[in-house]
């Protein structure tokens, strides 16, 4: 049985690896992605990226359904990689320190998709991804 869950660790790591090495190819680096994202979504809708990761989320639903559709996917993309990476940046840190960012990432993916129909590839893969982890961490 641990020989089991040492493999199905190993897994989630390597997968882990897998994500973080694709969203590595980007060419500003996340870290100011997600500065410009949080000037911006303050600037527009008065909220912050770590309002999105932790505010309550019935109250987070009413700025949501303001917000155009690519940027909710671009809040969705961002955070994921936040939640994949292994950046020890404050900010990072302050994100990831959210027990429950994956089950607000997969939230955010129900709302766009009751929003918008049609989800971008990358999101389903995003979905996908952290349905798969969470039912191996269970």
């Amino acid at each position: 049985m641990q020989a089991g869950n040492l493999a199905i660790g190993l897994l989630i790591e390597k997968f882990s690896e897998f994500l973080e090495w694709i969203f590595q190819k980007r060419e500003k680096t996340l870290v100011k992605k997600l500065i410009d994202l949080d000037l911006n979504i303050k600037k527009d809708f008065n909220i912050s990226i770590f309002d999105v990761s932790e505010s309550s989320f019935d109250v987070l639903k009413i700025t949501l359904e303001k917000m155009d559709s690519q940027i909710l996917n671009y809040i969705i993309i961002l955070l994921s990689e936040v939640s994949f990476s292994k950046n020890k940046s404050q900010m990072f840190q302050r994100i990831k320190s959210n027990t429950k960012l994956n089950e607000r990432i997969l939230e955010l993916i129900e709302f766009a998709e009751h929003c918008n129909k049609n989800l971008p590839l990358e999101i389903r893969n995003i979905q996908n991804s952290l349905q798969q982890l969470m039912r191996f961490a269970h």
